[in-house]
């Protein structure tokens, strides 16, 4: 019996499809900024980085070009070569390897298949040569050309400025596009990009980057100060019989005076690059969409987790995500809690009010055990002789009588001389206990009752308040409800024959 060994061969259309992914033009960008700054890594990172990105547009894509400057480490022959060698990567050999932010051998592919067909690679890692390679990713596909264009010069006065003004680091040229890439829209996520980079970071100086001659400024969150909660914890998952650990830190904090659901969430980043914008699922439940209750949320997040190939997300179907995403709920309860409880809708009464604003965020530190100044403690003792003095307030009973009920309508009702107003809340996220409603007393005349419409029952209280005026059974499950929160509010100040007779009452009360 003969045996034969067979080397796979790579079509040259790869080049095109690997470009077929889902990229988009920024994270294309992003992908390429991030190999100049791993280049930066690997030699110490001891001067300060400059990272040029110039865009020209055209209304014929043939014409537009991007290129991408900096002077970095620089690569030799072998290495400018194998840019072009699929799924090819040295990086995890190198020094400080273990904070790169690439490992895949696919970024570079990836990003500039993605972008156009043309591309030019200059670089030099010394005074006297530099490498120049050139592919064209369209030819290659058809056949037209065999491979990749390699050539060597030697430095001149003009080639040793190549380099944002010096003879070392790498110039990418990218030409006739497959689709229009937007100044704007870069200009948009370049400062979220690479917050981390742009600022003084545990890895040196901060770095410069430019878009067309602008200096990208790092983005901050429009997040009130006192505010802040400091994320650092870890999680743990089991995969094909060994445990893994991964770890998340950051922080969160409230804003008052920006409630756009579009930039709401948690920016998440692998060794400060930005894998995902905006992302909800660390306070939301499993498939629910962001809500507006939770527009005052901001925040981010680097995770030590694997991304996917694209570096455009993390694995979401993998055990590691689902330990980081139940994790990430428990840390951000607290924060979650005070949003969900004490701030809807009053986001803008807050902020243009600097009394109920100070009152707030003394109540907010104080119940996530942060420090508080004196003036912020003497608020708090405030605040509890208020809630100890609203909690004593006696129901208004007339003495010769048991306590009357008065119905107004199916959520309005007075007991005794007190009228009470129930307000139900469908919430985005599951409450505590797996439970299917909650009752809260929001003032002494108005009651809470949220609950969770994606619970198995959640339906039900949905389709009841909806008929709760057409038939019997939507009227008994609501007022079912209503006499649990009667009986939770007024336990403490009605005997238990007082409350058995309004909640028979209530229950007895006519549909018309």
């Amino acid at each position: 019996m003969s045996k034969e060994v067979f080397i796979p061969e790579l079509d040259m259309s790869a080049f095109k499809k690997v470009g077929a992914t889902n990229l988009t033009n920024w994270q294309a960008v992003n992908e390429l900024i991030a190999n100049s700054i791993d280049s930066w890594i690997s030699e110490s990172n001891d001067r300060e980085l400059k990272i040029g990105v110039d865009l020209e547009t055209s209304t014929d894509l043939k014409n537009s070009s991007l290129t991408i400057t900096d002077n970095a480490g620089g690569m030799n022959k072998d290495e400018i070569i194998k840019c072009f060698h699929l799924f090819h990567s040295q990086k995890s050999t190198k020094k400080f390897s273990d904070r790169f932010l690439g490992f895949y051998g696919f970024g570079f592919k990836g990003a500039t298949s993605k972008i156009g067909n043309e591309i030019t690679i200059i670089s030099s890692e010394n005074s006297k040569i530099y490498h120049q390679v050139v592919a064209n990713y369209k030819l290659l596909e058809n056949g037209k050309e065999k491979g990749v264009t390699y050539q060597e010069f030697k430095h001149n006065t003009a080639s040793k400025k190549l380099f944002n003004g010096g003879y070392k680091g790498t110039k990418i040229i990218i030409k006739d596009f497959n689709a229009e890439i937007r100044e704007e829209v870069l200009l948009y996520y370049l400062p979220i990009s690479w917050k981390k980079f742009l600022n003084t970071n545990d890895l040196g100086l901060p770095i410069q980057l430019k878009l067309n001659n602008t200096k990208i400024i790092a983005q901050t969150f429009d997040i009130s100060s006192e505010t802040l909660f400091d994320l650092d914890y870890s999680f743990s998952w089991k995969e094909n019989g060994k445990t893994y650990t991964g770890k998340a830190k950051g922080y969160v904090g409230l804003r008052f005076n920006n409630l756009s659901m579009a930039t709401q969430g948690i920016n998440l980043y692998r060794r400060g690059q930005l894998v995902k914008p905006f992302e909800h699922a660390l306070y939301m439940a499993k498939g629910v969409a962001k809500h507006n209750d939770y527009n005052y949320l901001v925040g981010e997040l680097d995770v030590e987790l694997s991304a996917s190939t694209t570096k455009t997300g993390f694995n979401t179907d993998s055990p590691a995500w689902e330990a980081f995403i139940v994790q990430s709920k428990k840390e951000l309860k607290p924060v979650v809690d005070q949003i969900k409880l004490k701030l809807k809708n009053k986001g803008s009464e807050i902020s243009s009010d600097k009394t109920k604003k100070e009152s707030f965020v003394a109540s907010y530190r104080s119940d996530l055990s942060l420090d508080l100044s004196a003036k912020q403690q003497a608020e708090v003792k405030k605040l509890e002789k208020k809630r100890f003095d609203h909690d004593k307030a006696p129901v208004i009973i007339n003495k010769n009588e048991e306590a009357s009920l008065i119905v107004y309508d199916w959520n309005s009702v007075k007991i005794g001389k007190q009228k009470i107003i129930f307000d139900f809340k469908a919430m985005p996220q599951k409450l505590d206990d797996e439970k299917l409603y909650e009752v809260i007393q929001i003032t002494e005349n108005k009651i809470n009752i949220i609950f969770d419409k994606q619970h198995e029952l959640g339906q039900v209280i949905v389709k009841a308040i909806k008929n709760i005026e057409k038939n019997d059974y939507a009227a008994f499950v609501i007022r079912s409800i209503l006499c649990e929160a009667i009986q939770q509010t007024f336990r403490s100040r009605l005997s238990p024959r007082q409350l058995s007779n309004i909640k028979n009452q209530l229950l007895g009360y006519p549909l018309n």
